[in-house]
């Protein structure tokens, strides 16, 4: 792996760039547990917990996996997005709003702090709106999980 130069920076340092990125809109890639196997997956942040103990995410993917997502409500959950303009990209993918997973903050924060460069970048406020929408509207995510991470009142 390529060194970054954030890397070299001193551990406090390192800390307080990544808590100041842990939060909504923020595009992240680092392995998660909740594939199975275990794999690098770059998600965007959608709402941390009250007592910022979790972290909600939605997951990019590079296709739409149409044996999961076969109905045409599912597919409407898919929101493409092409990589101009976007640094957090490298290729068109699809957003999954169909599903929000919960990570553990402190967990997260540390596979940042240990890797800087799983920080991408921040997804622009207009499309934003856009996701959020897409998220108060997915019926296949409770309403439990809608709340604690703010997506609704």
């Amino acid at each position: 792996m390529i060194s970054l130069l954030g890397d070299s920076f001193p551990p406090e340092y390192r800390i307080n760039f990544c808590k100041r990125r842990l939060k909504k809109g923020a595009v992240l890639r680092t392995t998660v547990d909740f594939t199975n196997p275990p794999k690098i997956k770059r998600f965007l942040i959608v709402g941390l917990s009250k007592e910022n103990e979790s972290v909600g995410v939605i997951v990019f993917n590079s296709k739409i996996n149409l044996n999961i997502h076969h109905a045409e409500a599912l597919r409407y959950l898919q929101l493409k997005f092409k990589p101009d303009g976007k640094e957090y990209l490298d290729h068109a993918s699809f957003l999954d709003c169909s599903i929000i997973y919960e990570l553990k903050a402190d967990t997260l924060l540390k596979k940042m702090v240990d890797d800087i460069g799983a920080v991408l970048g921040e997804m622009a406020e207009d499309d934003l709106i856009i996701v959020f929408e897409r998220l108060k509207n997915a019926k296949t995510i409770p309403a439990k999980i809608k709340r604690k991470y703010g997506i609704v009142e």
